[in-house]
């Protein structure tokens, strides 16, 4: 038989051989004293013993999955990294710059906010560690910072002066952005001419020798080449009117049955 923590417990077995099956929820050193007894029932001497309960060692959490949202990552901006542990994590790191940094979660989920103000590749690495203390293997993960682009510039207005004219006359063609432009494209006919300005404001002064209605666009573009919306505008040209400046008959004379010449002249 065999004592310990005050019960006794009876060991199965025959002649020299005796075992006893037991399992032990508590942690650490527990002692015990057995005690044989002979075919007439007769105790010999006790055998004292210690026996160490241990706890088994937990699995080691791994990095299974890490994410980064958004996709598109701009410098100076917040982003998130997202990880998954293969088993449940006491505490995930993630080291950014040599800098190491806890992140929030619990289980196998764990997430970290974060900016990087370099542009360019930015490389961080991430660890997870179980209740015991031990880490899993470390992983390194790489992300693109990128400068965010510069946003499209729309042409908010558009005028031309006189909106109706003669042909060869100069007409006054006028533009205002919706945000500061790089540069600003005026195209008539299917031909582009760069309109002189800055900011918002833009002009240009063309001589116009086609007649008709005729339509014109305006296209914005921003610091980084990027074309905004364009705007469509119509203005019409005409032939000048013909004006009749001097009239002269020949001869001075005129008389009955006889031939004369009328003779006009126009301003163009």
């Amino acid at each position: 038989a065999m004592q310990m923590d005050g019960l006794i417990y009876a060991l199965e077995g025959a002649g020299k051989q005796w075992q006893l099956r037991r399992t032990i929820a508590e942690i650490g050193r527990k002692k015990y004293t057995l005690i044989a007894k002979n075919i007439e029932n007769k105790p010999g001497l006790q055998q004292a013993g210690e026996i160490t309960i241990q706890r088994r060692a937990l699995p080691l959490a791994e990095v299974a999955k890490v994410s980064v949202s958004p996709k598109e990552i701009y410098a100076g901006e917040q982003f998130v990294i997202r990880v998954q542990t293969t088993v449940p994590a006491d505490k995930v790191y993630v080291d950014i710059d040599g800098r190491r940094h806890s992140m929030d979660g619990a289980g196998t989920k764990w997430s970290y906010l974060t900016t990087v103000d370099r542009i360019g590749t930015s490389r961080f690495k991430v660890l997870a560690v179980n209740s015991d203390g031990k880490s899993g293997k470390r992983r390194d993960e790489r992300i693109a910072i990128a400068e965010r682009p510069a946003e499209v510039v729309s042409v908010a207005k558009l005028s031309v002066n006189p909106g109706k004219g003669y042909v060869a006359d100069l007409f006054l063609f006028k533009a205002e952005t919706d945000r500061l432009a790089k540069r600003v494209n005026l195209v008539i006919s299917g031909t582009t001419y760069e309109m002189k300005g800055s900011g918002q404001k833009w002009y240009l002064e063309r001589q116009i020798e086609e007649r008709g209605t005729i339509a014109f666009s305006v296209s914005a573009t921003n610091e980084d080449e990027r074309p905004g919306g364009s705007k469509i505008g119509f203005f019409t040209v005409e032939a000048h009117p013909v004006k009749v400046v001097g009239v002269q008959a020949a001869p001075a004379a005129i008389y009955s049955g006889e031939e004369f010449v009328i003779e006009a002249r126009t301003d163009r």
